[in-house]
């Protein structure tokens, strides 16, 4: 069966197994890329274990247990030195209270009866007594004698003055030592006091301080040393554990990576065997299908449709060689009838039956005598016509002949001919100028063919005025174009039967039927091609459609804010704001739909378009908190008077809902103003 069904069915099949060949592939090759990020995910873990099992095993895993540790250590840090400072405080006080027991005993054990006070007015006497005597006796005796009187009086009162002194001392200390004790007692009252309180703060702190020893694995009477020493060790524990923890984690995190890709790599195994399964099953099938028809089982779908155009060729082929069979059999029997025909007739003019091989000499025989004898008598009979018409001509001649001897002499007796060569010589000028008159009336039909009838005179003008010479010479030209035209002529019939020809073997050839499939085959392929052009022409254009109507339909409050500002300041030149999606870009459209970028703007429209993106946001910031006042400083000096009164316009709208202050100092820009609204009030600050 080789019909265009059939052919469709193969080509299903060549479908089906490209198909799930390509998906064999397909999956082939991600198990091999698979295989190769395997393989690498394996070297990396591997490094990774090996970088990990270069660092040192931390003795404690346990990083909330060496927080812990550490937040105890750093505790009795600032615990024990406090402890420690309390303990000292507590002793200096100690210290301080014996002290001032010791001086309270002491003063109690100098505590005395208190003794009258001696007087100092001897001792003045005797300073006086000694003045005066040593300068009467330096007068009345000497001034030696009054001198040793002097000093010995002096001496006295001296002597009488320390005395008195250590009267009052004794005196003034029997006085003070009770006080001493007193403000004694007290302080060893407000020492006791304070010890206690130090005391308490240290049997308060004991507990936290055991509890943190106890934490950071420490006895309670751990040192300074001790603690910085442990929480260095303890610091050296975290670091290392870091360490640790990091390549433990980056191996941890290599090995599921590894395992993540173990089961990637069996689902693509798997993957694969199905693919290769189907592949199977369509390869049973197309076997099976190639078996039913009694093909062989390791064809190709292309091998089979080729197959297949051969047979179809060989059907052709062979219905041609039936119809050559056949007409061999009618050829077979005409031959046979020939023979018979050709002895009968050989028997009917004495002649000996023709073998079967000879039998076309026999009949050439024959037809030559066949020949011969209606030759011969049809020139008999041509002979008996030629006399026949002989003997009519010449009765006709004479006829004739009579005749025109007749019309001879009226010819010459109107031709005034004496005779008949004058006459001939007269028919050969009349002939002439009839030819020539012919010859003009030709040549004047060409010529209004040529230049119109209504330019025949002036054709004939300019033919008289031409020169014979050229026109020869023009016709010449035209001639050898002529010539050249009909010679390109006979190459291009040549190449014509030289392409013919080609195009005859090839229409013969074996190989038109391997194009013929290969053309089926790119045609298959273009159409598929040609349809997965039209999805992706559809979906680009519904995604540019979807795209132009969120662009027109889904713009920010402030572009459309915007937008009706930009629209009354450009009165209705550009229609819409947007907001590319995307894009950090402002595009704008015209009233014919036409977009546009900033950059494409004049500077002066590309300023109104900021203005009104200005004026966008100020309105929907007012809509969205308090409103506040809007200050400008002449925006208009870039815009043309047109543009600059519907700027004054959308002010006006944006004072409807704020107070706006625009300051200028163009009079032409004040006068706008109060042009487009009377309401708005002008100030002239001072210069």
């Amino acid at each position: 069966d080789t019909s265009l069904p059939t052919h469709e069915v193969v080509r299903q099949f060549g479908g089906k197994r490209e198909a799930v060949d390509r998906k064999y592939r397909d999956a082939e090759r991600d198990v091999a890329a698979e295989t190769g990020v395997r393989e690498q995910l394996a070297a990396e873990r591997r490094r990774l274990d090996d970088e990990r099992s270069t660092l040192a095993e931390p003795p404690e895993r346990d990083r909330q247990a060496l927080e812990e540790r550490r937040r105890a250590t750093r505790g009795l840090r600032t615990a024990v030195p406090d402890q420690t400072l309390r303990v000292q405080e507590k002793q200096h006080l100690d210290e301080q209270r014996e002290a001032l027991e010791q001086r309270r005993r002491w003063a109690k054990d100098q505590a005395a009866p208190v003794q009258a006070d001696l007087l100092l007015w001897p001792a003045a006497a005797l300073v006086l007594a000694a003045l005066i005597g040593g300068l009467v006796l330096g007068v009345l005796v000497n001034v030696v004698a009054g001198v040793a009187v002097s000093a010995a009086l002096l001496f006295a009162a001296l002597i009488y003055y320390a005395g008195v002194r250590r009267s009052a001392d004794a005196s003034s200390a029997a006085r003070v030592l009770p006080a001493e004790m007193d403000e004694a007692q007290v302080q060893i009252d407000e020492l006791e006091q304070k010890a206690s309180a130090i005391q308490a703060a240290i049997e308060t702190a004991q507990p936290s301080i055991s509890s943190l020893a106890a934490a950071a694995d420490l006895d309670g009477g751990v040192t300074g040393q001790q603690l910085e020493a442990v929480e260095s060790q303890i610091e050296s524990n975290l670091k290392l554990l870091d360490k640790w923890s990091v390549a433990d984690e980056r191996l941890k995190e290599a090995t599921s990576k590894l395992d993540d890709s173990a089961r990637r790599l069996q689902e693509l195994d798997e993957a694969m065997r199905a693919a290769g399964e189907k592949r199977q099953q369509v390869a049973v099938e197309w076997q099976a299908w190639l078996k039913g028809r009694d093909l062989d089982g390791t064809l190709s779908p292309e091998t089979c449709l080729e197959v297949l155009s051969r047979a179809e060729g060989l059907r052709e082929k062979t219905k041609a060689l039936d119809e050559l069979q056949g007409r061999i059999d009618e050829i077979t029997k005409a031959i046979e009838d020939l023979t018979a025909r050709t002895n009968d007739v050989r028997g009917h003019v004495g002649l000996d039956e023709a073998p079967p091989d000879s039998i076309p000499v026999a009949v050439n025989e024959l037809a030559k005598m066949v020949d011969e004898e209606r030759s011969k008598s049809d020139h008999w009979d041509q002979l008996q016509r030629e006399r026949k018409e002989d003997e009519s001509k010449r009765d006709a001649l004479k006829e004739k002949l009579a005749s025109i001897e007749l019309e001879i002499n009226a010819l010459l007796a109107k031709g005034g001919a004496k005779d008949e060569d004058e006459y001939r010589r007269r028919a050969g000028i009349n002939g002439q100028r009839a030819t020539l008159r012919t010859e003009v009336s030709d040549r004047r039909r060409e010529i209004e063919r040529l230049f119109g009838a209504e330019r025949v005179e002036a054709g004939l003008a300019e033919l008289k005025d031409s020169d014979p010479e050229e026109l020869a010479a023009s016709q010449r030209a035209l001639n050898d174009q002529l010539q050249e035209l009909d010679r390109d002529l006979q190459s291009t019939n040549h190449e014509h039967g030289q392409i013919a020809q080609q195009l005859s073997q090839l229409e013969g050839d074996e190989r038109s039927a391997d194009l013929r499939m290969q053309r089926a085959v790119i045609h298959e392929q273009a159409n598929s091609h040609a349809r997965r052009w039209s999805v992706l022409a559809i979906a680009d254009a519904l995604l540019s459609e979807t795209r132009l109507k969120y662009e027109r339909e889904r713009q920010p409050s402030v572009i459309q804010q915007a937008q009706r500002f930009f629209s009354s300041i450009t009165d209705g030149a550009y229609q819409r704001i947007l907001s590319l999606p995307g894009e950090q870009a402002i595009a704008v459209e015209d009233s014919s739909g036409n977009r546009k970028g900033t950059s494409q703007l004049s500077r002066g429209t590309a300023e109104q378009l900021y203005l009104s993106l200005r004026f966008g946001f100020i309105r929907e910031f007012a809509a969205k908190a308090m409103p506040l006042p809007v200050i400008m400083d002449d925006i208009l000096v870039n815009f043309d008077p047109e543009r600059a009164a519907a700027a004054c316009r959308a002010l006006l709208e944006l004072s409807t809902d704020l107070q706006v202050l625009l300051f200028t100092c163009h009079p032409a820009t004040v006068e706008m103003m109060r042009s487009a609204s009377s309401d708005c009030s002008v100030i002239e600050l001072p210069s």
